[in-house]
Parts: structure tokens; C-alpha cells; sequence
């Protein structure tokens, strides 16, 4: 749900997460109420633009994410997979993934179209408190209560999933000339 005057979120605007299990966006020039956004069942612990400032993400204690249309306050996709309370969310600057930071002690990147989680980084013990893309959204940036900062590099999925396409573009005696077998594509 949503409410509010129906105006576009712009680089003027700023969103605000609350305990009252919403997120406000306001127009910062003009503190007017943009739109309330209303679908978790927790408090709201964290919210983000895009880049572009075309949606936001808020991460919460009912365990989800959830990908909303800045300029509709329209819901676009719920992030379920964590399986304690999401502290943290953030977009890639190309718009197309979201990172999420949790207190079950994993980072979790998903595909900001689909909603579909695409990869799982375990390897804290504490917390995460901060989960970040690097400027070329090749690599992310967690920080945890362990006490640790962790480094991941992320852009292997996307050159597996594009050689695994090229793979499968391949006639079947292009595949024999590389010596590739049917079944690791299948």
C-alpha cells in the first residue's frame, strides 16, 4: 500500500525507515509527503535509492527486502531468503542487483527485476551491519559485529551465466570441436 500525493521521487528526495513498519519518501526541498510505503510486517530497519532514485529498497525485521517504484510507491518485488532479520540493502549503481546484509550472519545478492536471489555469502560469524557494491558493481563490501570487513568478488556468477549461454548457442558441432559435452549444459 501506499499513500500520498501522486509526485515522482527525484535526486530532491529522501526516504526515512521507521518503526512503525513503513518508509516515508519526502521531497526534501519541500518536505512534502511523496509516499508512505507500507508491506512489511516488522520494523523497517533500512531503506536506499537507486542510483537513478527510480526505486528503493527497505530491509527489515520480518526477514525480507522489499524493491519498491520511488516515483509509484508501487511494490516491485519481496526478497525472502534470510532467515533472521535483514539490517541492510543496498542497489548496485547499474540498478540491477541488491545486496542484503543480515542478522542470520549472511550477505545475499539478488537480481533487482525478478527477485531472484543469485548468490549466498556466508563466511561471518557476527551480524552483518553494512553490505556495499564497489563503484564497478564487480565486488561487495561487507562489514559484520565480528568484528571483520569482507571483500567478495560477485561477477563470477554473471560471466558463468553468459558462458553458459554462449554454451548453449552453440550448435552441436561447435560443442564437439571444443569438446563439449552435452551433459554439463543440460
Amino acid at each position: 500500500m501506499f499513500y500520498g500525493q501522486k509526485k515522482k521521487a527525484s535526486l530532491y528526495s529522501a526516504i526515512l525507515s521507521t518503526y512503525d513498519k513503513t518508509a516515508i519518501i519526502w521531497d526534501a526541498k519541500t518536505g512534502a509527503l511523496l509516499h508512505k510505503l507500507e508491506g512489511h510486517i516488522n520494523y523497517v530497519l533500512a531503506a536506499s535509492f537507486s542510483a537513478k532514485s527510480n526505486k528503493v529498497v527497505t530491509s527489515s525485521a520480518d526477514k525480507t527486502a522489499i524493491i519498491w517504484d520511488a516515483n509509484t510507491g508501487k511494490e516491485l518485488a519481496t526478497l525472502k531468503g534470510h532467515i533472521r532479520a535483514v539490517t541492510t540493502a543496498a542497489f548496485s549503481h547499474d540498478g540491477k542487483r541488491v545486496i542484503t546484509g543480515s542478522s542470520d550472519c549472511t550477505a545475499k545478492l539478488w537480481d533487482t527485476n525478478s527477485g531472484k536471489e543469485l548468490a549466498n555469502l556466508a563466511g561471518h560469524t557476527g551480524r552483518i551491519v553494512s553490505a556495499v557494491f564497489a563503484h564497478d558493481d564487480k565486488y561487495v563490501l561487507t562489514a559484520s559485529k565480528d568484528h571483520t570487513v569482507r571483500l567478495w568478488l560477485i561477477s563470477i556468477p554473471d560471466i558463468i551465466a553468459d558462458m553458459d549461454k554462449q554454451i548453449q548457442d552453440l550448435t552441436p558441432e561447435e560443442k564437439a570441436n571444443f569438446g563439449i559435452s552435452n551433459k554439463i549444459t543440460d
